[in-house]
């Protein structure tokens, strides 16, 4: 005799269905985690200390910048640049050989006083040979220095400096281009010939009764 089907759940149907009716309702269980949430996160504020906002007004702020110092540049002055003189191609071999023959005597002194120097004077060609010695930091030293009379300049090839062109300038206060108011410069830096012949050969062309160093 066949058995009867039962009316209620089998035992494993109930197991199914009883986590399911513990489950809460998503309709009716209120939403209350954010609410809680802000509440911890309000109670939990960090000290005045250690916040990482400013608490400065902005229009104090603005105040406070207004009140600071601009920072003090300095106006640039640019060097004044010189210019050549217009010399005739008498007026420039007069002044370039002159000053060429006053530098051939002063150095001629310094190779009578020093056994390390040499110099050879021939067509407008100076050659001024340092043997190696402590002055020259054991090293052999070569200037050649001559006249350019296309372009008007007393040329220089240094061992130290490197090669310089000099053009002869005015001083402002002279009247005349051949005068004795003007210097053989090098137009890039504005520096004098004698100023480079002291700084690297220790010889004074501006006092004449100076020694050679």
């Amino acid at each position: 005799m066949p058995r009867p089907a039962l009316s209620v759940p089998s035992r494993l149907a109930r197991r199914l269905a009883a986590p399911m009716a513990t489950l809460p309702s998503a309709t009716t269980t209120p939403r209350t985690a954010p609410a809680t949430a802000l509440r911890a996160c309000r109670q939990c504020r960090l000290p005045a200390s250690r916040r990482l906002f400013s608490t400065t007004p902005r229009a104090a702020v603005r105040a406070s910048s207004s009140r600071l110092a601009a920072p003090s540049i300095a106006a640039y002055k640019p060097q004044a640049s010189l210019e050549p003189a217009a010399l005739s191609d008498t007026e420039y071999h007069a002044l370039a050989d002159d000053y060429l023959e006053k530098l051939v005597v002063r150095l001629e002194d310094m190779q009578d006083a020093r056994e390390d120097v040499d110099v050879e004077y021939s067509s407008g060609v100076l050659t001024l040979a340092f043997d190696p010695s402590e002055s020259t930091g054991g090293r052999a030293r070569t200037y050649v220095i001559n006249k350019q009379p296309p372009n008007k300049q007393i040329w220089l090839s240094s061992p130290v400096s490197g090669p310089k062109r000099y053009d002869w300038v005015v001083d402002g206060s002279s009247g005349s281009s051949g005068s004795g108011g003007g210097r053989w410069i090098y137009l890039k830096d504005n520096t004098a010939f004698n100023d480079l012949l002291r700084d690297e050969i220790g010889l004074d062309l501006d006092d004449q009764g100076c020694e050679e160093q």
